[in-house]
């Protein structure tokens, strides 16, 4: 069910799955996730193997399990929604990366994870027009002290030269 964490978003991006198989899949995972809860065992590979097929499904994390995501598990997760989203111009991916996001706003992480997090969650706000709350929690960021905020400045102007938008300043 693992699939490292460090070559997920690589396998993702260059080995696109059939919508078919990702459902086989998935529910597969579903069905072992539930098969452990009856047996009341908590099995990590099968909890962030479930966890990862919800982000590529762009389906929604079940409430009941918001509370156990990591932050590092939740930036992963994350940060794959955005490739997806990115990369098929998927505007439902896009916007699971701000709901997403929204669920570190309450967690307990380092200062650079909730960075990286927050500067994906911004990028995805550009790529889905919303620039005013794009341009809002830059400045957020910036009133935090996170550096990416002048990146994510320069991606916004730079998104904006096609685009007509409010004036940042």
């Amino acid at each position: 069910y693992s699939i490292a964490p460090a070559i997920r978003s690589i396998f993702r991006r260059f080995n696109p799955a059939p919508q078919m198989l990702i459902q086989r899949f998935s529910s597969v995972l579903r069905e072992e996730w539930k098969s452990s809860n009856e047996r009341g065992e908590f099995s990590s590979e099968i909890f962030e193997a479930y966890l990862f097929m919800h982000a590529i499904e762009g389906s929604a994390l079940p409430k009941e399990l918001r509370d156990l995501i990591t932050p590092g598990t939740l930036s992963e997760l994350i940060r794959e929604a955005y490739a997806r989203g990115k990369d098929d111009e998927d505007q439902d991916a896009l916007k699971k990366v701000v709901l997403w996001g929204s669920y570190a706003e309450n967690m307990n992480m380092s200062s650079a994870t909730k960075e990286e997090i927050l500067s994906t969650v911004v990028r995805s706000l550009i790529r889905l027009g919303s620039y005013r709350d794009a341009m809002k929690m830059i400045q957020q960021m910036n009133d935090q002290g996170f550096r990416s905020a002048i990146f994510l400045k320069g991606y916004y102007l730079d998104a904006g030269r096609i685009i007509k938008r409010p004036s940042l300043f």
